[in-house]
């Protein structure tokens, strides 16, 4: 909720989004560099850290229930895997790790649109 007035002002061209990290762009352009989406979060996850679908649910779920224990457990193992397959130093897999999408619960993007 507290990023709603930036991606609107992205949308209206007000503010310019910004990227925790370059590989974040492709993943969060449509939404003003603002992870909105839960289906985001597994991206991010699959794409810079190599998790598979079923590995960065399990993440996705720790999330929604606030499961510490889950997240400290995955900021080590997304560290590697992000080192791994995308060459990141641990300090660049920090700054992606500790961004709202994994203190907050996302929105599914299925149950973000409307319909008429």
């Amino acid at each position: 909720m507290e990023f709603i007035p930036d991606y609107i002002a992205g949308l209206h061209g007000e503010k310019e989004a910004s990227y925790v990290h370059p590989l974040l762009e492709p993943i969060l352009a449509e939404t003003m560099g603002v992870c909105v989406y839960q289906e985001q979060v597994i991206q991010i996850l699959t794409d810079v850290a190599g998790y598979t679908a079923g590995e960065a649910d399990l993440v996705r779920r720790g999330i929604s229930k606030k499961a510490k224990k889950v997240l400290d457990e995955h900021r080590e193992i997304f560290a590697r895997g992000a080192n791994e397959k995308s060459g990141l130093k641990q300090h660049e897999a920090d700054e992606i790790w500790m961004p709202s999408w994994v203190r907050r619960y996302g929105f599914n993007r299925a149950h973000a649109a409307t319909t008429r």
